[in-house]
C-alpha cells in the first residue's frame, strides 16, 4: 500500500473511531444528508431495476463504510460484497453484518484488491472516488471496475460535483484527501476509463445548499472582522479546550454567538426537510448543485 494509501487508512480509521461511521464530519449534516442519498439510489433502481429486478443478483459497494448501502442492496434479495480502505470499519461492518452469508467484506483500496471479472449487475460507489486525487489511479480504478461488471452492469455513482470550473484539493490533519471535480470533469475521465453515461438523476439537496450558504456568509464575516482586526469568536478552537487557563476559555457572548449559529443551521435544516426528505424536489437547479449522481454502463470492447 502506498503512502497515500496509508494515509488514508489511517485517516478513515481515526474518523471512525471518533465518529461511529466515516461520513460527514458535521454529525448535523450526516444525520440529516444520510437518508436523502439512500432514498435517491433507492428510486433509481427502482426505476432500472423494477418488478424485484435485483433480487438474487450481484453488487459491489465501493467505499461501503458501515454499510447502509449495503443494507439498500440486501433489501433488494441482493448477494453484497462491501469494500473500504478502513480496516476499522471492515471490522465493524463485519460485526453488523455477522449473520448475513449473502455479504462478504473486503478491505482496500480498489486498484489493490482483485475484483471478479464479469461478476456484479451493481455498483455503487457513494462519495468514494472523490478521494482517489490522481487522474492514473482514478482511471485504472474505473478499468477495474468496469471490467468487474456484467455487459449490463450498472454503476451508480454520487460525487461532489461543485459549479465552479476548477478541481480544488482539501487537506484533513495536513493530508490531502478529498478532491472537488466539476461535473465535466467526472464525465471526461469517467469516458477516458471507457463508460458511457446512461443518466443523471438529481438528488435533493436544498438542505445541503442553504447550510453551504450560510457556512460561506458566516466566513465572510469573520474575514472582514479579522481585517478590521478582530477576532471571531470560535468556541471550537483548540485553544478554548485548555481547562487550566480562563484566558482561553470562550466568553459567555462567544458561547451565545456559538449557540445562535447552530440554531440558525438546524432552522435551515427544518424548513429544508418537506422539500428534501418528503417531496423529493430538484432543487438547487442542476448547475448550482454541488453533488452528483451519474449512472454508468462500461463499454464492452
Amino acid at each position: 500500500m502506498g503512502a497515500q494509501h496509508s494515509n488514508l487508512r489511517n485517516l478513515w480509521d481515526k474518523s471512525f473511531m471518533a465518529k461511529g461511521h466515516t461520513g460527514y464530519t458535521d454529525p448535523l449534516k450526516h444525520s440529516y444528508d444520510q437518508p436523502i442519498r439512500l432514498a435517491a439510489v433507492s428510486r433509481i433502481l427502482a426505476r432500472l431495476f423494477p418488478n424485484a429486478g435485483l433480487s438474487g443478483k450481484n453488487a459491489l459497494d465501493i467505499g461501503c463504510g458501515t454499510g447502509d448501502f449495503i443494507k439498500l442492496q440486501r433489501q433488494n434479495g441482493m448477494f453484497v460484497t462491501g469494500l473500504d480502505i478502513s480496516p476499522k470499519v471492515i471490522e465493524a461492518t463485519r460485526q453488523r453484518f455477522q449473520n448475513d452469508e449473502k455479504v462478504e467484506l473486503i478491505s482496500g483500496p480498489v486498484v489493490n484488491v482483485n475484483l471478479k471479472d464479469d461478476f456484479y449487475d451493481l455498483v455503487t460507489s457513494i462519495t468514494v472516488l472523490q478521494h482517489i486525487l490522481e487522474e492514473d489511479e482514478l482511471i485504472q480504478s474505473l478499468k477495474l471496475i468496469g471490467k468487474s461488471m456484467k455487459t449490463e452492469g450498472i454503476l451508480i455513482v454520487l460525487e461532489l460535483a461543485p459549479p465552479h470550473k476548477d478541481s480544488i484539493i482539501h487537506y484533513n490533519d495536513g493530508i490531502p484527501y478529498l478532491i472537488e471535480r466539476p461535473a465535466n470533469t467526472w464525465k471526461l475521465l469517467f469516458n477516458k476509463a471507457g463508460f458511457d453515461l446512461i443518466e443523471e438523476p438529481v438528488m435533493p439537496q436544498l438542505g445541503i445548499a442553504m447550510l453551504r450558504g450560510f457556512g460561506s456568509i458566516f466566513e465572510k464575516i469573520g474575514q472582514r472582522k479579522n481585517n478590521l482586526g478582530v477576532s471571531p469568536p470560535n468556541p471550537n478552537n483548540d485553544s478554548t479546550k485548555n481547562a487550566g487557563s480562563a484566558i482561553n476559555k470562550p466568553s459567555f457572548f462567544q458561547k451565545i454567538k456559538y449557540k445562535g449559529f447552530v440554531s440558525i443551521r438546524k432552522l435551515l435544516l427544518l424548513i429544508s426537510h418537506p422539500f428534501d426528505h418528503t417531496f423529493h424536489l430538484p432543487f438547487p437547479s442542476a448547475p448550482n448543485r454541488h453533488y452528483h449522481i451519474f449512472v454508468y454502463k462500461f463499454k464492452r470492447h
